[in-house]
């Protein structure tokens, strides 16, 4: 089972480098430029799905979080935030057709091309199917709409959808939500947990008007991650534990990651006042 999670994971790495070569070897010296940040976050990304690969192998047992360890601050994610917020608000690398999908999400114009719905109401009842249904010749964006399921796929924008992990503050520690893909965007998206909630492991991300909660390092990863106009609620933790928000899991102090959380609201829920 160990050895199948991480063949899975060095699957994404050898896709991290086969974008990198691609990239450069369809770049010339005017344009390389413009490719540099990307070449440093998918480089990252393989470091980070090579340790994760590593830690699943090694096994390590019980519960941890970063009030056990030494705090060392991240000050890459100062220099990220100036790279990469456009004059809007918006990260450098989220297109002009993102915006507009994201910006037709807040004004429910969007229309979907296809439906997925267990239930059967829509064209299709699994995310597969809908994605098999793909046109080869299509231009522009094909929008899913999802009733229920997981949408999987680098360059995926979604909305209003929630996720929660209801194992209690004594189950194990398990992501409520978990995304090593790159150029994705979530709206509107509702995460709730006990430790260990928003898991960004690699490459761009972006989260806007989320709800997140949890009690001890439940924003966590090694991608590239941007949390705006949102809000990071405080659950009450274990009488042993005390409440942080955020754990970098960088293993390289040379990786291009960090996290930011800009414009966003610190909350607590009443068993955590004083």
């Amino acid at each position: 089972m160990l050895l199948d999670g991480c063949s899975e994971l060095l699957l994404y790495a050898t896709h991290r480098l086969q974008a990198a070569t691609s990239a450069v070897e369809h770049s010339n010296f005017d344009t390389m430029s413009d490719r540099v940040d990307d070449l440093k976050t998918w480089s990252s990304a393989v470091i980070a799905l090579k340790t994760t690969c590593l830690d699943d192998l090694l096994e390590k047992p019980g519960k941890v979080n970063s009030t056990e360890f030494p705090i060392k601050i991240n000050q890459n994610s100062r220099r990220l935030l100036n790279a990469e917020v456009d004059k809007d608000g918006y990260p450098a690398w989220f297109s002009q057709e993102r915006i507009a999908v994201l910006l037709a999400f807040k004004k429910t114009h969007l229309t979907p091309n296809v439906v997925v719905a267990k239930d059967g109401s829509g064209k299709f009842e699994t995310i597969i199917e809908a994605i098999s249904a793909y046109p080869k010749n299509n231009e522009g964006r094909f929008i899913i709409y999802v009733k229920a399921g997981t949408v999987v796929g680098d360059g995926f924008i979604a909305s209003s959808m929630g996720f929660e992990n209801v194992t209690g503050l004594e189950g194990e520690q398990v992501v409520a939500f978990h995304s090593k893909l790159e150029f994705s965007a979530l709206y509107n998206y509702r995460m709730q947990g006990y430790q260990d909630t928003l898991y960004y492991h690699t490459c761009h991300q972006f989260y806007k008007n989320c709800e997140i909660s949890d009690t001890v390092d439940f924003i966590f990863g090694e991608g590239r991650a941007l949390i705006q106009d949102s809000h990071i609620i405080l659950r009450e933790p274990n009488p042993n534990q005390k409440n942080t928000i955020s754990a970098d899991g960088r293993s390289n102090d040379n990786m291009h990651t960090g996290l930011v959380i800009q414009r966003s609201e610190h909350l607590s829920e009443a068993e955590v006042l004083p």
